[in-house]
């Protein structure tokens, strides 16, 4: 499924990533908050000396962004810092060192701050494109799958993605779509 066929993503590009993903493929989605608004984060990742960015964002309105294809890594998750999540990769040459996780990560951020909840389109709406991701990706929803920023960075990020449980996000995730779930078809 390519994501240019996906409705109702807005796409901004290629701002700052790494092509491709070294021979990795995604293996879980990190969620994010962007501590600001679309508007600034899209102006900060535009910006050539900033060496960051997000594969997917979601406004407060519910609407989804691309900043990075979920084919390439983007620059989020990168540092590791006594992290919680069994996933992260040692690095078979390194010891302590591991497998810079953008390679093997989709990162989704929301609007707003950690001290915020979801707006309710915009709780849809995250739970839209990560059900997307892993259906794509046959990624499978569990909570070693769907983590937060601050389990592979717990020094940097230890509030990232704020008020959201995730504990409960997965249960959400992991119920079958009913009615009024937005559609995940291709369009």
């Amino acid at each position: 499924m390519l994501i240019e066929k996906i409705g109702g993503v807005t796409k901004f590009g290629y701002p700052q990533g790494t092509l491709g993903r070294r021979g990795y493929r995604p293996r879980a989605i990190v969620i994010h908050v962007m501590e600001g608004t679309v508007r600034g984060t899209t102006a900060h990742f535009s910006n050539p000396n900033v060496f960051t960015s997000y594969n997917y964002g979601v406004g407060k309105n519910g609407k989804v962004y691309m900043w990075v294809q979920d084919e390439n890594a983007s620059w989020a998750n990168g540092k590791v810092q006594r992290p919680l999540w069994r996933g992260v990769i040692p690095n078979p040459n390194k010891p302590r060192e591991f497998i810079n996780p953008n390679l093997y990560t989709i990162s989704v951020a929301r609007e707003g701050f950690n001290y915020e909840l979801c707006t309710p389109e915009q709780y849809d709406s995250l739970k839209w494109i990560v059900k997307l991701m892993a259906e794509k990706w046959r990624i499978p929803i569990s909570r070693n799958t769907i983590i937060g920023h601050y389990e592979i960075d717990r020094i940097g990020k230890p509030l990232c993605p704020g008020k959201l449980n995730l504990d409960y996000f997965v249960k959400e995730l992991k119920k079958p779509r009913g009615g009024g779930d937005r559609a995940l078809d291709v369009m």
